[in-house]
């Protein structure tokens, strides 16, 4: 019962976390556009992303661990 649980959170917080890094991506694209500094834009890429990859490991690391090592 306790992994049907986890996956209730879990597959929720996958679907939330590919819709933010998707949503994240489009504007740092879009921020880019408007910059005209190579190095801002250079540096954009790697402070928006970070949230974005950390969100994506964590929710499909917690989906993974509940489906296999239960």
């Amino acid at each position: 019962m306790g992994v049907f649980l986890l996956l209730v959170v879990a597959l929720p917080l996958c679907a939330y976390s590919v819709r933010h890094a998707i949503r994240d991506f489009r504007a740092v694209k879009a921020k880019n556009g408007a910059e005209k500094s190579a190095w801002k834009r250079f540096w954009n890429w790697p402070a928006g992303m970070i949230w974005s990859a950390y969100l994506l490991v964590f929710s499909f690391g917690l989906v993974l661990n509940n489906l296999v090592f239960d």
